[in-house]
């Protein structure tokens, strides 16, 4: 396209082909849901872990998929959301609903998408 043909009021740098706009928008990390990136690993994970622990199995495979995903040991993953070793390990265990997320982790990471996500896959057990 010459400058010529360039339509008036686009902003630089935006392409003029509406389909290329909207095909870069959904490939971009903004136009995504929070923690849809997760999804993927968060399946293998109920695959992997048939016997979920305690009632709120959904939580703990959101935590554990959040804790993967970051690459931290449960020492490291504490440390970062202000929370001690042995309440990641109850989190991990599926001994903590959802509404009881401590806050931290419930507004820095995507655990309560990935519990909806959970909600819709058959139950592991």
């Amino acid at each position: 396209m010459s400058v010529a043909e360039v339509p008036w009021g686009v902003p630089a740098g935006v392409p003029a082909d509406q389909a290329a706009a909207d095909g870069s928008r959904r490939r971009h990390p903004a136009g995504r849901a929070a923690g849809s990136h997760l999804v993927a690993p968060l399946r293998r994970l109920v695959d992997a872990l048939p016997e979920p622990q305690g009632p709120h199995w959904e939580v703990a495979f959101a935590v554990m998929a959040i804790r993967g995903g970051q690459a931290r040991s449960r020492g490291g993953f504490a440390a970062a959301y202000g929370l001690s070793t042995d309440e990641v390990g109850r989190l991990e265990a599926g001994s903590v609903p959802l509404a009881r997320v401590p806050v931290p982790l419930r507004s820095l990471t995507p655990v309560d998408a990935l519990v909806g996500q959970l909600a819709r896959l058959p139950h592991p057990a």
